[in-house]
């Protein structure tokens, strides 16, 4: 996607504001106006329509993601590599996810509404993120890492089940620092949560 203007920037943070508050159906482009003191023609010089604003918010607050990801990968430089660079990816869609909460929470929840064509784009740049972490964890798989027994497949689709639903439920008042929450997904997923002792029952109930 080509670099957005500052305006343009703008414009997406408002809307994306607006639609993780309202929804998709309940904003209009008024709406994302008067938030920035601008009048509809002057959105609708940068974005033709309000279909063309949420897919730009999807596609973006994807990307925004992706690149966190995959530059906390790119500077993992400790053996074995592909564990850590699976634990700082981990931890950087996490902490990605929070920074860029209004976005990803529109992904998650309006994709229903975007037109087919629009659809289809979003779905891309998803599919393109989600390969590093297929990537990733057939590599992993390969060289020992994860057990021969576990579905990868499975494996990504439970962790982004986990990872996406944190921006939905997480508030600035939380307990926890948005680091605090991606070091405890991390740990989760790379120790388990179940003691020794009781691994060592559970190896054998099969």
């Amino acid at each position: 996607m080509p670099a957005l203007t500052l305006s343009q920037r703008e414009i997406l943070d408002a809307a994306a504001q607006l639609f993780r508050e309202n929804g998709f159906p309940g904003t209009n482009i008024k709406m994302i106006g008067q938030k920035l003191n601008l009048t509809s023609a002057a959105l609708y010089y940068h974005f033709p329509t309000k279909d063309s604003i949420l897919k730009t918010v999807m596609t973006d607050g994807i990307e925004q993601v992706g690149n966190a990801v995959r530059n906390a990968m790119a500077s993992v430089d400790q053996e074995p590599r592909n564990y850590f660079r699976i634990r700082a990816g981990l931890r950087a869609h996490v902490v990605a996810s929070l920074k860029y909460q209004d976005y990803v929470t529109v992904v998650l929840q309006e994709m229903r509404y975007l037109s087919a064509h629009s659809y289809q784009e979003v779905v891309r740049v998803r599919d393109n993120y989600e390969e590093i972490w297929r990537q990733e964890l057939a590599i992993g798989q390969a060289e020992g890492l994860i057990r021969t027994d576990v579905d990868i497949h499975l494996l990504r689709l439970l962790g982004f089940g986990a990872m996406n639903w944190v921006p939905i439920w997480y508030r600035p008042n939380y307990s926890l620092t948005p680091d605090a929450i991606a070091d405890g997904f991390v740990n989760f997923m790379v120790k388990g949560v179940v003691s020794e002792p009781f691994r060592k029952w559970a190896d054998n109930l099969n």
